[in-house]
């Protein structure tokens, strides 16, 4: 063993030992699959605590404290990696805390490790052939989630996009390419949502290139699997299915479109469609138990269908949970009074929301009374005044259409 291996070795050891983990004597592959597991064994206890909880917004002490222990476990375990990854970054064990690093996103951009981790894979990464797990998780969650064209100097979304562009560029691997082919064709579709809802004059411009992005992902890589292990992604999905999707969101899920129809079952089992409400306007909302930001919605949407009780205007949800249990948990302890649609056992991967193209919970539509949608992600007092606009006009148009009127 070299000198320089064994002060490696050494020095990867204290720093683990400063921060809770393993055997100072112990080599840097050890020390990584040390990290690695305690932070992994630290969020499971958290979660089979958190699943026990018959409302998971609510407060236990013992939850709280596995909470705080695993995000600890988590922060310390980034700083640990970034350790044993800027000790031999070109190494495999060097990549491999790399890797672990990025597969953490977005936590891990909160961190001066995900800067750095982006930085040291793109100087030293961007070609390599097992880059694609990585690479497709930056790609889904990229630092802040922003358009690029807005943040332009934002020091820590940068190296996001210069992974995603060297891989493109440099990698030999067909699938490591096509994950980052997707999330460039990602960031043009945002970049036109943002050009969107600021009303840019570029929008169109924006949108074309959009569709350009992900019509290419479906020309060149549209059998790769997606390489990405997100909630409601599963691994069987490909790159094409993905892009097909945006595709269809693209052309069809906008402001100005007929809404697409929902055929389901609610969670008592009862079958409805969305267009049995046209005539009223639908505040559509993809809402979870497990969703902390759906459950904050709460209160202020039965304030919205008390307002506008008796006119126009219905709330509609399409409900995001696995066990169909902790969604009707949820409806009767928040007092939830509006009917929603069940995604089914799949969760967020469910049928609907796929063919909805939902990434995020919440997801929100407002449809007007002619099953249009005109709005899109309204969130809490946003939408007060849009929807009472709405519901007004619908009551003109109902008011012209009434006997009495004629």
């Amino acid at each position: 063993m070299s000198r320089i291996h064994l002060l490696l070795i050494l020095s990867v050891g204290l720093m683990l030992t400063r921060v809770g983990f393993g055997d100072p004597q112990s080599s840097p592959s050890t020390g990584l699959k040390t990290i690695r597991t305690e932070v992994a064994d630290a969020q499971a206890q958290f979660y089979r605590a958190q699943e026990k909880l018959s409302d998971e917004q609510q407060d236990d002490p013992e939850v709280d404290r596995l909470r705080e222990t695993a995000v600890r476990k988590q922060r310390e375990g980034f700083v640990a990696a970034l350790q044993i990854a800027q000790a031999e970054p070109q190494s495999d064990v060097g990549f491999e805390a790399l890797e672990w690093l990025l597969l953490q996103a977005p936590t891990v951009y909160s961190q001066p490790a995900g800067k750095i981790a982006l930085e040291l894979m793109v100087k030293h990464h961007a070609a390599n052939p097992n880059v694609g797990r990585a690479v497709a998780r930056v790609a889904y969650f990229p630092p802040y989630g922003l358009p690029h064209d807005a943040v332009k100097e934002e020091p820590t979304y940068r190296p996001g996009m210069d992974l995603l562009e060297a891989v493109a560029e440099k990698n030999p691997d067909r699938a490591a390419r096509g994950q980052a082919a997707m999330g460039l064709a990602w960031q043009a579709k945002r970049a036109y949502d943002f050009a969107r809802y600021k009303a840019a004059p570029d929008a169109e411009r924006c949108k074309s290139e959009a569709e350009q992005a992900l019509e290419l992902i479906v020309k060149d890589y549209d059998d790769c699997l997606y390489l990405s292990m997100n909630k409601g992604r599963p691994a069987t999905s490909t790159l094409g299915k993905l892009a097909r999707s945006e595709l269809f969101d693209l052309r069809h899920l906008q402001p100005g479109k007929a809404a697409p129809e929902i055929q389901g079952e609610d969670l008592s089992g009862a079958a409805f469609k969305l267009s049995d409400y046209r005539g009223k306007v639908i505040l559509l909302v993809f809402w979870a138990s497990w969703c902390g930001p759906c459950m904050a919605q709460v209160p202020h949407e039965r304030e919205m269908v008390e307002r506008f009780k008796d006119r126009p205007f219905a709330l509609i949800g399409v409900n995001g949970d696995g066990d169909k249990a902790k969604a009707l948990r949820a409806v009767a302890e928040h007092k939830i009074p509006w009917r929603s649609f069940w995604n089914g056992p799949d969760g967020p991967g469910g049928s609907i929301a796929g063919a909805w193209n939902v990434h995020f919970w919440p997801t929100v539509y407002v449809l007007d009374h002619q099953g249009v949608i005109r709005f899109t992600n309204l969130q809490g007092k946003e939408l007060d005044g849009p929807l009472e606009k709405l519901v007004a006009e619908a009551e003109t148009v109902k008011r012209r259409q009434s006997p009495a009127s004629r």
